[in-house]
């Protein structure tokens, strides 16, 4: 089975994923990117995009362009892999310890959920067009959304600086 992903990967070639999860791959649109948490490891985090009307009726993403105003982009699941630098893309992992990946409209970056009182550990904050933003807690697979409703312009996550 071919995995059909959007979104650039700093470079690096695209694997088979292994240990994956069943996706449908048909109604999603999953958006792959590239993060390097501060020990040096690498992780390709995928995004994974609904597509559906207010009614919560599926559509496909291919429809979506001629009626956008009347659908609705959800997170339906995020999933994170380790990046094995000799053979790619690595297996699947629900479990990044005490770190916070946040991915949007620009690089993703990762903090230590210790160093910043109030984030959730092991948990990966989004922020996108159309789909707002909202936490995914990775071990439990969960999704919180932080707010209910569409947000149609771009959503960044701005990192803390020295």
């Amino acid at each position: 089975m071919e995995i059909k992903i959007s979104g650039p990967v700093n470079a690096y070639v695209r694997y088979p994923l292994t240990n994956s999860p069943k996706l449908d791959l048909q109604r999603l649109n999953i958006h792959q990117l590239f993060v390097q948490f501060p020990s040096g490891e690498s992780f390709i985090v995928l995004w994974c995009l609904d597509c559906m009307t207010e009614k919560g009726e599926a559509v496909e993403w291919k429809d979506k362009m001629s009626n956008q105003r009347e659908l609705l982009i959800k997170t339906r699941n995020i999933m994170v892999y380790r990046q094995d630098t000799e053979k790619g893309i690595g297996p699947y992992t629900p479990d990044i310890g005490d770190l916070c990946i946040f991915v949007g409209e620009n690089e993703p970056f990762c903090l230590s959920a210790s160093d910043y009182p109030g984030l959730k550990p092991n948990s990966v904050y989004f922020a996108g067009r159309g789909s707002g933003y909202g936490i995914c807690d990775l071990a439990s697979s969960t999704i919180s959304y932080l707010s209910d409703s569409p947000i149609r312009h771009p959503l960044f996550w701005i990192p803390p600086q020295n």
